[in-house]
């Protein structure tokens, strides 16, 4: 959704760099309940459950998100989308291959 590799790690970077400046800072992550893995047109398909627990101006927050993990070598290498903000059917606009089985809680 990016473009390519180089755009993703500079937003990225910059993104990180604007939430310390302003008093964001990451405390811990955690990655669980993985659900069901999918197989569909050669590739095989999971959600992944993100937690993420900040330190912010206003106190700390913890926060759920869900990763959509692909992988097209049957589970050698894996791709994840972040969803975060974003409906299952948002995300099927840029990847029109995803399962229809695949959830995402909100």
């Amino acid at each position: 959704m990016f473009g390519d590799k180089k755009k993703m790690i500079s937003t990225s970077v910059d993104a990180v760099e604007k939430m310390s400046k302003a008093g964001y800072t990451f405390k811990k992550v955690n990655f669980s309940d993985v659900s069901d893995i999918v197989h569909t047109k050669n590739e095989l398909q999971t959600v992944v459950h993100q937690r993420i627990e900040m330190e912010t101006p206003k106190g700390n927050i913890l926060g759920d998100y869900y990763l959509i993990a692909i992988s097209k070598d049957n589970g050698k290498l894996w791709k994840f989308i972040d969803t975060s903000g974003k409906s299952i059917e948002s995300v099927r606009k840029y990847f029109p291959n995803l399962s229809p089985q695949l959830y995402i809680k909100k």
